[in-house]
């Protein structure tokens, strides 16, 4: 599994001025990636539930029959927003910034997926190649 990359690699470029929230740019780019980091470099295989098309279909569907189709055993999901999923033998998964690429064990890009951690627009799905 690859190494989350953080889409800002230098933070003192943000801005440290309080925003509505109480909080500032900074503290909430920090709170995202947090968020994200913790998704991209768990041990445990997280899946978004929604994909965009189905068999060329655009739309937002339920992922899991196409994983299963993949190969994924999927488990219970620990949120509203992920499944937990066993990956077939020799897929690795790496991620940068709000996008995770997974590749098959031939190396082929084979899903990329999307998923913003921010505390007020949290968001996640994924494209089956």
């Amino acid at each position: 599994m690859g190494k989350y990359k953080p889409r800002y690699d230098d933070l003192s470029k943000v801005s440290d001025i309080p925003t509505l929230t109480g909080k500032t740019s900074r503290n909430l780019v920090e709170i995202e990636e947090s968020s994200q980091r913790a998704v991209a470099e768990s041990p445990e295989w997280l899946l978004a539930r929604k994909t965009n098309s189905v068999h060329g279909k655009a739309g937002r569907y339920d992922s899991k029959p196409e994983l299963e189709r993949l190969g994924f055993k999927v488990l219970d999901g620990p949120d509203d927003l992920f499944y937990s999923v066993k990956a077939p033998e020799g897929w690795d998964k790496s991620t940068k910034g709000l996008w995770t690429t997974v590749i098959d064990s031939k190396g082929e890009e084979r899903i990329i997926q999307f998923f913003k951690g921010a505390l007020y627009d949290r968001e996640a799905f994924l494209n089956i190649k």
